[in-house]
């Protein structure tokens, strides 16, 4: 038996495939292969940790920057819908006011 296992008594014919595309296109992420190079000759998933590239901070910036407009630009319009319907119930309650002190 060698050190990393492999037992060349089991008459086993070695199947390994290439390690696989990154899962991600930038910052870490996983690439996976099969092999049956281990010591019962059983076809196992590997993994290992790849990056093609690091990601580029500038953009993940802008798109956050982005998102948060988006959000900010909500707030403000529920903001305003929020005013207006104030605006209308101080209305309708300072003419209910003004009719009731008339009636009198």
């Amino acid at each position: 038996m060698r050190f990393d296992g492999w037992e060349p008594s089991l008459n086993c014919i070695e199947q390994t495939t290439e390690w696989g595309a990154c899962s991600q296109t930038c910052g870490m992420g996983l690439s996976t292969r099969v092999t049956n190079k281990n010591r019962r000759c059983e076809m196992v998933k590997q993994s290992r940790l790849c990056m093609i590239r690091p990601c580029d901070y500038q953009q993940d910036q802008m798109q956050l920057t982005q998102l948060a407009l988006q959000v900010l630009s909500v707030a403000v319009l529920l903001y305003v819908f929020a005013l207006a319907h104030i605006e209308v119930s101080c209305m309708k309650m300072h003419k209910l006011l003004y009719f009731l002190l008339r009636t009198r």
